[in-house]
């Protein structure tokens, strides 16, 4: 007695050609889309690339700007701290001692211009124009020429100088310098 197959259906034939009828559909489709994959995988490495780039060589130089901005605007907030004190101490005293109060308050001035003369960012600079207008009527008000002409319209131009400079404060330097 001899053991033979019993004779049916193929079964490992059966699963070949079922696999076999796909596999060209699936190739097929695969090489449809290997070149579509293929640019959008080299266009996302030639982003990185280019942001990785550009963050290396931009945002230090935004963050410079911004650290010689911080510098000017400390300067000007220092000069501003000791024209402030120099003025709040000389101006009440300028209707009784006018040569000696406008003295000081042109020697603040003074000292003022000479700590922001090296302002160096732009935006800064120009922020800064309406106050040396300002100090320019000061220095105008507190002149020894104005004193002479009529003392109680110095004093009150000088006053007026004063108030001006003081509203300068809050306009475009205090947005640049926040």
């Amino acid at each position: 007695m001899t053991l033979s197959r019993q004779s049916g259906p193929d079964v490992e034939a059966d699963v070949d050609a079922a696999v076999l009828p796909a596999q060209p559909r699936l190739l097929a489709r695969a090489v449809r889309l290997w070149p579509g994959a293929a640019a959008l995988t080299l266009g996302c490495v030639a982003a990185v690339a280019m942001l990785a780039i550009a963050a290396g060589s931009e945002f230090p130089l935004f963050s410079e700007a911004s650290a010689e901005r911080g510098r000017d605007c400390t300067a000007v907030r220092s000069a501003r701290h000791a024209l402030d004190a120099a003025l709040d101490a000389h101006v009440a005293a300028l209707g009784a001692h006018p040569v000696e109060a406008g003295t000081a308050i042109q020697e603040a001035v003074t000292s003022f211009r000479a700590a922001t003369s090296d302002i160096a960012t732009d935006a800064v600079a120009r922020a800064l124009a309406p106050v040396d207008r300002s100090l320019e009527g000061l220095q105008g008000a507190v002149d020894g020429e104005a004193f002479a002409d009529d003392p109680r319209r110095a004093v009150a131009d000088a006053n007026a100088a004063v108030a001006e400079l003081r509203s300068g404060w809050s306009g475009p330097l205090a947005r640049v310098c926040q």
